[in-house]
């Protein structure tokens, strides 16, 4: 047994077995590994048939994220499908569990498929900024027509569809296991003197050519102004099956695929899968039995009723504790109004919903207190209300963590992400309770060492540190926001600032020199969009429309307008939260830089085009970065000082994604 996989001969069956850790994952040297295997058994005389199987819990999980850059894998990968196409003996494809990708394109390549009725497929590529390179646009376009692979291509990850429900690809459906399925099915064959079947051989899809037209086009209107290179790849490659020889559209598909892995947004969007999959496995180490069914959460405010349907909707018994009766109409409709929100967003029945609000007893906070095997704190003052100390409780609120606390990104059920902050008095049981409550919730945990700051509020305050010095220069806080607009990020930091309330942000940190223009305006008596005026003014609709007085306060305390290209606002703002995130790291707060990122896609809305200000200013060249923030002329210069740690990382050739290895 290699380390790729195993080979057997069984009836004249030959059984090739995928079994790559993880999830059978194919690189460059798997690839070629499948390669020789399928060129042996096809040369063995004893061998009238091939199977292909992948071990464990699926057949394959496609390519492995961290080797699209290996040299040579689109041209492997193209040489091991066409090599089990050609092959002069029936190959037999057996499918379980989850195949995507490169695992399916595999599959395409074998002549004949069978698949477990639970078995799903899917292209993850687009969410890559990529398209497929094994000749899977080609293969599956000829079996199945444009519009059902152009559904599945472009939907990307979000779109894992049940194997039955693209029947045409496929030649069985079984309840057995994948071998004797398989083994069965190939005996059948024989039997039956089936041939071999090249799926580059199919025509079914070009039965009807004028719709194979006309639904290329009504694709390509659909993506017409989109920003990303990938889904108009990937709808040329369809278009490509038709207009092109076999050989020929499998080269446009591979100059698709190169094209598109130069581009920053694949780069971003790959940065993006991996930082998951890297907090993921970070998490793994603290899963375990979690056998609390009903856990106390105390506050009667937004983030309380959040976190309170987050419970609900992860199986959990909910006992919700207020300060007063008095405020107990207002938290119930706070449920309601969360709850039908995740009604519209799709997330949850109306039935389901009634069913989740009877596993919710709203009380007193003393009352409820010990009802549950754990607390959650979801607003400031409530730990005086705890009757048994000896109930484990995790903060939820900004502010000071000597143990574990819990910052949950908002809004609460419906984003993955949960930073853990370990404070300095944190145990392991602690730190194991909040990262198997993640887990049972279905958040991403990232890990900080804290006295109280989460990430996201760190990097949040660097982005108004470094807006707030820009309009200190004489950039309009209007012409900041439409820089950061146009860059990707729907949160500029102005138009966020009011929907946080200013006074949220009065306290934050300025040099001498530097303003908080967040104070002076609170001064003024504008105090952001819930009191219909702040940075900008709010109409009835709540549209922000900018504000003459506003920058008549700005202008009065600040000199002469100084120009600032769009360019130059957004490279600063890029690299002041990129700073920020390198001292984070040199303080010991972060693992790794993929965390920074995470936490900013989903917590800041940061874009996934952009794939998070680490790997931004990584995209952007960190020499240039740093050129740009020390020539930047602001009293504030420790603050755009660029940090140690980037200026080694360019001394010695390397970069932020370098650091996750």
């Amino acid at each position: 047994m290699s380390d790729f996989g195993t080979v057997e001969v069984e009836r004249g069956v030959a059984i090739v077995t995928l079994r790559h850790s993880p999830a059978n994952a194919l690189n460059v040297a798997v690839c070629r590994w499948l390669h020789d295997q399928i060129q042996a058994v096809e040369a063995n005389s004893d061998v009238q048939d091939i199977l292909l199987l992948g071990s464990g819990a699926g057949f394959s999980a496609g390519i492995e994220i961290g080797t699209y850059n290996e040299t040579g894998l689109a041209d492997e990968l193209r040489v091991v499908t066409c090599a089990i196409e050609s092959c002069s003996k029936p190959v037999v494809a057996s499918l379980h569990g989850v195949v995507m990708g490169a695992g399916l394109e595999l599959a395409l390549a074998a002549h004949y498929r069978i698949a477990n009725n639970n078995t799903r497929i899917g292209f993850p590529e687009v969410t890559l900024g990529l398209v497929p390179c094994g000749g899977g646009t080609q293969r599956a376009t000829r079996i199945i027509g444009p519009r059902p692979i152009l559904d599945l291509l472009l939907s990307g990850a979000s779109r894992h569809v049940n194997a039955p429900d693209l029947g045409k690809l496929f030649d069985a459906f079984t309840d057995k296991a994948p071998r004797p399925a398989g083994v069965a099915m190939c005996l059948k064959l024989r039997e039956s003197g089936m041939p071999v079947r090249p799926s580059r051989n199919r025509l079914e899809g070009f039965a009807d050519f004028l719709d194979f037209r006309d639904v290329v086009d009504q694709f390509r209107a659909q993506y017409e102004n989109a920003d990303e290179l990938a889904p108009k790849e990937v709808i040329n490659c369809v278009e490509a099956a038709v207009l092109l020889n076999f050989e020929a559209g499998l080269t446009f598909e591979q100059s698709a695929f190169e094209a598109c892995l130069e581009t920053d947004e694949s780069f971003a969007l790959r940065q993006a899968f991996r930082a998951e999959n890297e907090a993921a496995r970070a998490a793994r180490q603290f899963r375990g039995p979690f056998d609390i069914t009903r856990v106390v959460v105390l506050g009667g405010g937004t983030l309380a009723g959040q976190i309170v349907v987050a419970l609900l909707m992860s199986g959990f018994q909910v006992s919700w504790g207020v300060a007063d009766e008095a405020r107990h109409p207002d938290s119930l409709t706070r449920l309601d109004l969360i709850l039908k929100a995740v009604v519209a967003e799709g997330a949850l029945s109306q039935e389901d919903c009634d069913e989740l609000r009877t596993k919710c007893h709203l009380g007193i906070a003393e009352e409820v207190s010990d009802e549950g095997g754990l607390i959650l704190l979801a607003e400031p003052g409530n730990e005086e209300h705890i009757i048994d100390p000896r109930i484990p409780k995790l903060n939820c609120v900004p502010s000071r963590v000597e143990t574990v606390g819990l910052r949950f990104a908002s809004p609460v059920p419906r984003v993955r992400l949960a930073e853990v902050v370990q404070g300095p008095k944190a145990t392991r049981a602690e730190i194991d309770m909040a990262f198997r409550l993640c887990d049972r919730m279905g958040k991403i945990p990232v890990r900080l060492k804290s006295t109280g700051m989460s990430i996201s509020d760190r990097i949040a305050a660097a982005c108004h540190r470094a807006a707030d010095a820009l309009v200190d220069t004489g950039v309009s806080p209007y012409e900041v926001d439409a820089a950061m607009l146009s860059w990707g990020w729907g949160w500029p930091p102005f138009q966020l600032r009011d929907l946080l309330g200013l006074e949220t942000t009065t306290s934050l940190m300025r040099a001498d020199g530097a303003e908080n223009w967040a104070t002076r305006l609170v001064e003024a008596g504008f105090k952001g969009r819930a009191s219909g005026a702040g940075f900008y003014k709010y109409e009835a609709d709540g549209s922000p429309k900018l504000s003459r007085r506003v920058m008549d306060i700005i202008n009065s305390r600040r000199a002469p307008v100084r120009g600032v290209s769009r360019r130059t606002i957004q490279l600063l703002m890029i690299g002041a939260m990129a700073n920020e995130g390198a001292r984070a790291l040199a303080d010991g707060w972060v693992r790794v830089p993929s965390d920074i990122d995470l936490v900013c896609l989903h917590a800041l809305n940061f874009p996934r085009l952009r794939g998070g200000p680490m790997t931004a200013a990584e995209s952007e060249g960190l020499p240039h970065i740093t050129r740009i923030m020390s020539e930047f002329d602001h009293p504030d210069k420790p603050f755009w000082t660029p940090h140690a740690l980037m200026l080694d990382l360019i001394k010695n050739g390397q970069s932020f994604s370098t650091m996750l290895r």
